[in-house]
């Protein structure tokens, strides 16, 4: 089988387009191409309903796969699940180890803008490995790494926001897998999933050779990469279900009220000291 048939023949698994020249594949899924049980379901009902002060603004979930546990390991495929009037899942995919540079390229463009860039175990394992990598391939601003000098607040793992919320019910997560906190909030179960350990050999093999078991085996885990930030998406609904808060408004977050929508009042807030009353 030649390269391209190849990766045509991932692209038809996973309903996805491939981008021969920059050598990524690039997967693009509204709410209802989404095959994800009752995880689905629990989107359909609730749509992501953002509060008011962010209905303007670009929510995002993020999630990884790489080839292994070490920061320097390369990364093969990235998520993000956009909410901004509709949800959608964007995963880029490195057709080989060359095309990495250009799906985290990709994937940044769609973090930066965001408002909000939500993960599960993020900060522990997501975004050191991301950070580690977008240093190696010279992706920087300043002589910083984009999310050092961009994301800043606006990003939130939900991982230990769900750990203290079970533990509050006389739940205790075994693991930081979402497909822990799946079972435990939706009663959900994945079928057919490669476990993590397997995936540097799985995408190695794939790299490698062009048999149709290696393609299977991608497409399944490119699958699942998708299938992690729709659960992202239907957790933030939970949280926002049970009244806990992950989107402040930045004004109220500190207490303060606005009491009109005048940009002088919000200079009395911002700069009491420089502000002088009208006479």
């Amino acid at each position: 089988m030649r390269l391209e048939q190849k990766w045509q023949a991932l692209a038809r698994e996973t309903n996805g387009i491939v981008h021969t020249r920059e050598a990524y594949l690039e997967v693009t899924k509204g709410l209802f191409e989404i095959e994800h049980g009752k995880i689905l379901k629990h989107l359909e009902q609730y749509r992501l309903q953002l509060p008011s002060h962010y209905s303007d603004k670009l929510v995002c979930l993020m999630d990884i796969e790489n080839c292994g546990l070490p920061y320097s390991s390369p990364i093969n495929t990235v998520s993000i699940g956009s909410i901004n009037g509709e949800f959608k899942v964007k995963t880029f995919f490195a057709l080989d180890y060359s095309g990495e540079r250009e799906i985290l390229k990709r994937a940044w463009k769609i973090m930066r803008r965001a408002d909000k860039v939500f993960s599960y175990n993020g900060k522990a394992f997501d975004m050191p490995r991301l950070l580690s990598r977008i240093k190696t391939h010279g992706l920087l601003v300043n002589g910083q790494s984009p999310i050092e000098k961009s994301l800043g607040g606006r990003h939130c793992d939900l991982y230990p926001i769900f750990k203290e919320m079970t533990r509050e019910k006389g739940i205790t997560l075994l693991d930081r897998k979402l497909q822990t906190l799946e079972q435990v909030l939706f009663n959900t179960f994945r079928g057919n999933e490669i476990h993590g350990a397997d995936i540097p050999k799985a995408y190695h093999d794939f790299v490698y050779t062009s048999n149709e078991e290696s393609i299977s085996r991608m497409a399944t885990i490119v699958n699942h990469n998708t299938l992690d930030v729709a659960s992202l998406g239907a957790c933030l609904e939970f949280l926002r279900q049970q009244g806990k808060e992950v989107l402040k408004d930045p004004i109220n977050e500190g207490g303060i009220t606005l009491l009109d929508r005048k940009l002088k009042t919000l200079e009395q807030v911002l700069f009491p000291i420089l502000y002088t009353p009208d006479k």
